[in-house]
């Protein structure tokens, strides 16, 4: 494919995850936000801690990676893999969790659902998450520095 061709494929996985997301959610009974990026994600607990992070903070946080499945299977948990710490939008962590962690304050906890394009891509990320999948995070903002 080539470049008007390669668009049209793009725009039309994209407008199909949203429909897919708009169902589960659905289904799911979840009434969540959105941004423009296609990030969707609820606070499940909110801490009212007013630490926020912003671009260049460090980052810690637990997690639960699932997939977005009848039976949202498990990807990674930091239970085995450990608390994952970044520096905000500057790491290689998936871009929509540099995204989401800016509309939460420490010690918050989300569910937050990220489209493939801000998740791990065309490719999957090799392992465990197949390419173009639409990615379920539960989040806890640990430390904000």
């Amino acid at each position: 494919l080539v470049g008007s061709e390669m668009c049209i494929r793009d725009r039309s996985w994209i407008v199909d995850e949203v429909f897919k997301i708009d169902q589960y959610c659905l289904r799911q009974g979840w009434d969540m936000l959105s941004s423009e990026s296609g990030l969707r994600y609820k606070i499940l607990k909110r801490s009212n801690s007013g630490i926020k992070a912003s671009q260049g903070n460090d980052v810690v946080i637990s997690y639960d990676i699932r997939l977005m499945d009848s039976i949202q299977t498990k990807c990674y948990h930091s239970d085995s893999s450990g608390l994952a710490m970044f520096k905000v939008q500057h790491s290689t962590i998936e871009s929509g969790i540099h995204e989401v962690v800016t509309y939460l304050e420490k010690n918050d906890s989300a569910l937050v659902i990220l489209p493939h394009h801000i998740a791990h891509g065309i490719s999957g990320d090799s392992k465990l998450i197949p390419p173009l999948s639409t990615v379920l995070y539960f989040i806890k903002i640990v430390d904000v520095q």
